[in-house]
């Protein structure tokens, strides 16, 4: 989705709305891949790739979602987040 979905100027218009945050849970260098998966499985239980999850402006959890999507799913997904 990286370099496909990701990089669409429609789907970069909806996820500017965003603040961006990338935990790599896979590479290099080991160990600190192995850091992050722990923090992704204790706090969102799932260590699946890619995964995004969504909060609102008071910190709170609003949305998550794991697995790939076209174009037009994560548009969907996207504009659902308020």
């Amino acid at each position: 989705m990286e370099s496909t979905v990701l990089v669409d100027s429609e789907v970069q218009s909806e996820v500017d709305r965003f603040v961006s945050l990338k935990l790599y849970t896979d590479g290099n260098p080991v160990e600190q891949a192995e850091r992050h998966q722990r923090l992704q499985k204790e706090t969102f239980n799932s260590v699946a790739l890619p995964f995004f999850a969504f909060y609102d402006s008071t910190g709170q959890l609003a949305k998550t979602f794991q697995g790939t999507a076209d174009k037009q799913q994560f548009l969907e997904l996207l504009r659902s987040v308020k």
